[in-house]
Protein backbone atom coordinates (compact mmCIF):
# COMPACT_ATOMS: atom_id res chain seq x y z
CA UNK A 1 0.00 0.00 0.00
CA UNK A 2 0.96 3.76 0.03
CA UNK A 3 2.86 5.15 2.75
CA UNK A 4 3.82 8.75 3.07
CA UNK A 5 6.50 9.61 5.36
CA UNK A 6 5.66 12.03 8.46
CA UNK A 7 6.84 15.60 7.37
CA UNK A 8 8.40 18.16 9.99
CA UNK A 9 8.07 22.15 8.46
CA UNK A 10 10.03 24.72 10.52
CA UNK A 11 11.00 28.08 9.92
CA UNK A 12 7.48 29.17 8.48
CA UNK A 13 6.03 32.25 9.09
CA UNK A 14 2.44 31.17 11.55
CA UNK A 15 0.86 33.97 10.24
CA UNK A 16 1.67 34.12 6.54
CA UNK A 17 2.27 30.41 5.42
CA UNK A 18 -0.39 28.90 3.37
CA UNK A 19 1.62 25.38 5.13
CA UNK A 20 0.88 26.72 8.86
CA UNK A 21 -2.99 29.03 8.51
CA UNK A 22 -4.28 26.08 6.16
CA UNK A 23 -5.56 22.49 6.60
CA UNK A 24 -2.74 19.76 5.61
CA UNK A 25 -4.32 16.36 5.09
CA UNK A 26 -1.39 14.34 5.50
CA UNK A 27 1.12 13.43 7.89
CA UNK A 28 2.26 17.15 7.94
CA UNK A 29 3.05 19.18 11.25
CA UNK A 30 4.58 22.40 11.15
CA UNK A 31 6.05 23.87 14.38
CA UNK A 32 6.46 27.78 15.24
CA UNK A 33 8.33 29.18 18.29
CA UNK A 34 7.21 31.51 20.66
CA UNK A 35 7.35 33.71 24.06
CA UNK A 36 4.34 33.92 25.49
CA UNK A 37 0.68 32.14 25.76
CA UNK A 38 -0.42 35.04 24.31
CA UNK A 39 1.40 34.99 21.00
CA UNK A 40 1.17 31.56 21.05
CA UNK A 41 -2.66 31.64 21.40
CA UNK A 42 -3.35 34.73 18.73
CA UNK A 43 -1.23 32.18 15.82
CA UNK A 44 -3.79 29.31 16.99
CA UNK A 45 -6.78 31.85 16.82
CA UNK A 46 -6.14 33.34 13.54
CA UNK A 47 -6.68 30.57 11.05
CA UNK A 48 -10.28 29.99 9.43
CA UNK A 49 -10.08 26.44 10.80
CA UNK A 50 -10.64 25.64 14.14
CA UNK A 51 -12.22 22.14 14.86
CA UNK A 52 -9.77 20.83 17.24
CA UNK A 53 -6.32 21.77 18.98
CA UNK A 54 -3.91 19.86 20.88
CA UNK A 55 -1.70 21.11 23.88
CA UNK A 56 1.30 19.88 25.19
CA UNK A 57 2.51 20.86 28.25
CA UNK A 58 4.12 19.72 31.68
CA UNK A 59 1.90 21.82 33.24
CA UNK A 60 -2.00 21.98 33.98
CA UNK A 61 -2.69 25.19 35.22
CA UNK A 62 -0.79 26.30 31.60
CA UNK A 63 -2.95 23.34 29.82
CA UNK A 64 -6.34 25.08 31.05
CA UNK A 65 -5.36 28.03 30.32
CA UNK A 66 -4.17 28.13 26.87
CA UNK A 67 -7.50 25.51 26.40
CA UNK A 68 -10.02 27.78 27.31
CA UNK A 69 -8.28 30.88 25.58
CA UNK A 70 -8.19 28.77 21.91
CA UNK A 71 -11.10 29.53 19.59
CA UNK A 72 -11.94 25.65 18.64
CA UNK A 73 -14.21 22.87 18.88
CA UNK A 74 -11.95 20.55 20.38
CA UNK A 75 -8.73 20.35 22.37
CA UNK A 76 -6.81 17.62 23.52
CA UNK A 77 -4.35 18.09 26.29
CA UNK A 78 -0.89 15.65 25.85
CA UNK A 79 -2.42 13.78 23.21
CA UNK A 80 -4.49 13.59 20.10
CA UNK A 81 -7.49 12.13 18.84
CA UNK A 82 -8.63 10.43 21.65
CA UNK A 83 -12.51 11.32 22.25
CA UNK A 84 -15.64 10.08 23.29
CA UNK A 85 -17.20 9.39 19.84
CA UNK A 86 -20.87 9.66 21.35
CA UNK A 87 -19.39 13.63 21.42
CA UNK A 88 -20.74 15.83 18.55
CA UNK A 89 -18.12 16.69 16.03
CA UNK A 90 -18.14 19.17 12.79
CA UNK A 91 -17.11 21.33 10.95
CA UNK A 92 -18.53 25.35 11.19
Amino acid sequence: GAYLRPTLIEGLSPVTSRAATEEIFGPVVTVHPFDTEDEVVSYANGVDYGLCASVWTSNLDRAHRVSSALDVGMVWVNTWLHRDLRTPFGGV
